[in-house]
């Protein structure tokens, strides 16, 4: 029964990124239901929001993350919208059995269109008064660690590349 867990297990957790809206509510519901289920911490959250954050980040535009949250795994390989939730759902002991049908092209092209959907009229980050808002509560990014050498090669692969390197 725990033979398939082993698959899961990582020397260093937390090495994937997810680059999402910290401002949007399903954003961060998503995240904590992810969360829940990460069990081994193979995630790590980052709010595109956060300067800190977008300080790092070279290879993919603010206006490209409002769209589509980004995934990064421990290669630098990114992993946008749809293809990211796949990468993300292939890597929780939870859904990982369940996932491959999601690789399907009907299925894949129906997802990423469903996606485009849900992203186009997710809720939009409420308005105070002079039209902008700060987060509630102190920054989310976490302390360095294995996610800044994720990001990194990112970087690498961006700048190597003419265009933003994509799995589909």
């Amino acid at each position: 029964m725990m033979m398939p867990f082993i698959a899961f297990i990582d020397p260093i957790p937390g090495r994937r990124v997810v680059l999402y809206d910290g401002s949007c509510k399903l954003c961060v519901r998503c995240r904590r239901f992810i969360n829940l289920f990460d069990w081994f911490r193979r995630f790590t959250w980052l709010d595109f929001r956060d300067s800190q954050v977008m300080a790092r980040v070279n290879f993919v535009t603010a206006e490209h993350l409002e769209r589509e949250m980004v995934v990064i795994d421990k290669t630098g390989q990114l992993h946008s919208g749809f293809a990211g939730w796949r990468a993300i759902l292939s890597r929780i002991p939870v859904s990982f059995l369940f996932v491959w049908p999601l690789y399907f092209p009907l299925i894949t092209a129906l997802g990423e269109r469903l996606y485009r959907t849900v992203s186009a009229h997710r809720f939009a980050p409420k308005r105070c008064g002079n039209g902008s808002c700060q987060l509630e509560g102190p920054s989310l990014a976490p302390t360095p660690g294995p996610w800044c050498e994720t990001l990194s090669l990112a970087n690498e692969r961006a700048s190597g590349a003419s265009d933003l390197p994509r799995s589909t």
